[in-house]
C-alpha cells in the first residue's frame, strides 16, 4: 500500500509541476501570401516564437487561425489549422509553420483585404492557455477576383486610423476614429471570430463606447466606415 501511495504521490507531483508550464507564444512574421487568388489554394507561411519562460514539448499542439477579411469586413477565409510539435522548443526558439487553406470561391471584385493570423501553443489541461496581443499579426493582402477593382471600397485602411482602449478589455471599450477627411457619418460594426455581428453604432463624431461586459472572451474585429473608407482593427475581451 505504501508503494502504491508513493507512486501516486510522485505522479501527482509530476502532473502538478507539468501543469504549471507557461509559454509566451507570439507570431513574429507573415512571410506569405501577398496575393490570394480566387479558386486557388492559399499557402500560408508564418514564423512563431517561444518567448519563454518554459519549453514547448513534443506533443504540444500549435493552433493557428486564419481570418481574411474582404472589402466589406466580412471573413472570406476562416480556417483553424493544427500542428503537433515533433521537437522541443526552448525559450527563444522559433518555428516556421507552413500550411494550405482551401480556395476562396468568391468570384467577385478584386480588393485589398486584411489577413489576420492568430496562433496559440497549448496542451490542455497541462499547459496554461495564453492569449495576448502578440498572438495576433495582421497584414494587407490583395485578393484577385474575376471582375476587376470595384467602384466602391478598395482598401481596408486608407483614410484614417482607429484607437481602441483599453485593449485587452473587460467591461467596455472606447473607439476613436481619426479620419483625414470626413465624407459622411460614421458607422461601427464589431464582429466575433465567426463573422457574427455583435455590436453596431452610428454617429457623426467617430467616437464610440461599447459595453463588452456580456461578450464572450476572445478576439473581435472592429470595423469603422466613413463613406467609402473602411478601417479595421482588433480588440481582445478578457
Amino acid at each position: 500500500m505504501k508503494k502504491i501511495l508513493l507512486t501516486l504521490a510522485i505522479a501527482l507531483t509530476a502532473t502538478l509541476t507539468y501543469g504549471q508550464r507557461d509559454i509566451d507564444w507570439s507570431v513574429e512574421q507573415i512571410i506569405s501570401p501577398s496575393i490570394v487568388n480566387t479558386g486557388q489554394i492559399t499557402r500560408i507561411h508564418i514564423v512563431c516564437k517561444n518567448n519563454g519562460p518554459n519549453q514547448g514539448l513534443v506533443g504540444d499542439t500549435l493552433y493557428t487561425r486564419v481570418i481574411y477579411l474582404g472589402n466589406t469586413g466580412t471573413p472570406v477565409i476562416y480556417n483553424w489549422v493544427y500542428k503537433v510539435l515533433t521537437a522541443d522548443l526552448n525559450a527563444g526558439d522559433t518555428i516556421h509553420h507552413v500550411f494550405n487553406v482551401a480556395a476562396v470561391t468568391n468570384t467577385g471584385n478584386t480588393f485589398h483585404g486584411q489577413l489576420d493570423i492568430i496562433s496559440r501553443l497549448q496542451n490542455q489541461p497541462d499547459m496554461n492557455l495564453e492569449f495576448t496581443t502578440n498572438n495576433v499579426i495582421t497584414t494587407q493582402t490583395t485578393y484577385t477576383g474575376t471582375l476587376g477593382w470595384s467602384a466602391g471600397v478598395h482598401d481596408m485602411s486608407t483614410n484614417g486610423s482607429i484607437n481602441v482602449y483599453p485593449n485587452p478589455a473587460t467591461d467596455f471599450i472606447n473607439v476613436n476614429f481619426n479620419v483625414l477627411s470626413k465624407t459622411s457619418d460614421f458607422s461601427l460594426t464589431m464582429l466575433d471570430m465567426t463573422g457574427k455581428v455583435v455590436s453596431t453604432s452610428n454617429n457623426t463624431t467617430g467616437e464610440f463606447q461599447i459595453n463588452t461586459s456580456e461578450f464572450n472572451k476572445g478576439l473581435y474585429i472592429i470595423k469603422v466606415q466613413n463613406g467609402d473608407q473602411v478601417t479595421t482593427t482588433k480588440v481582445i475581451i478578457q
